[in-house]
């Protein structure tokens, strides 16, 4: 029997360029990129946050919706991302 290993594993999606990932999700025929910002703004709107904890956000797609005057934090879960992220959203 081969040995398993309790070790995390790394996520293949850490390793995708990030031009290549957005390029992906903008397909005009597929419109992926779109919805996830719209569904983002949806709930930005019906909930009002003051403050936000988003996971896997890629290069920030749907931040342009955020109203600084209404949320004012975001905590974003990996420090690689937010990196990755630079002045994009400021």
């Amino acid at each position: 029997m081969a040995a398993t290993s309790d070790a995390p594993t790394r996520s293949p999606w850490l390793d995708i360029p990030l031009a290549d990932y957005e390029g992906h999700m903008s397909v005009p025929g597929v419109g992926q990129a779109e919805m996830l910002a719209s569904q983002f703004a949806e709930l930005l709107e019906k909930w009002s946050p003051a403050s936000a904890a988003v996971i896997g956000c890629a290069g920030g797609n749907g931040f342009d919706r955020l109203r600084v005057e209404v949320t004012e934090r975001v905590e974003i879960s990996s420090p690689s991302v937010a990196s990755r992220l630079g002045g994009r959203c400021q």
